[in-house]
């Protein structure tokens, strides 16, 4: 599992910077685009989709959590498990402190 204390310090360290939200992973395993881009471009789909499944955004993380769970298994063959968590992970917690500040300007 990665290292979620170490990226939550990281995260905090690196907001403000350039670099920030930026995932520390290999470069094989790069992303085309940064997740602030994939958030802005891809919320307004994903909240339709979420939201045929439920209407309760306490729920929403939840429902996530076990889309991202399952994905990572079907991936297994392609890509270590464990590469696959740390890629969520370098960005989903960088890009929670976006969201819950309001600053990606998303509804």
């Amino acid at each position: 599992m990665p290292d979620i204390k170490e990226i939550v310090e990281y995260t905090a360290k690196t907001i403000g910077n350039s670099n920030f939200g930026e995932p520390r992973i290999d470069e094989k395993h790069k992303l085309r685009k940064h997740p602030i881009k994939l958030i802005q471009e891809y919320h307004p789909v994903l909240i339709n989709i979420i939201t045929q499944h439920t209407q309760n955004p306490v729920e929403f993380p939840i429902l996530l959590g076990l889309t991202i769970q399952q994905l990572i298994s079907d991936g297994k063959d392609v890509i270590d498990p464990s590469i696959s968590a740390k890629i969520v992970m370098e960005c989903a917690v960088p890009m929670s402190k976006l969201e819950s500040s309001g600053m990606l300007q998303i509804s």
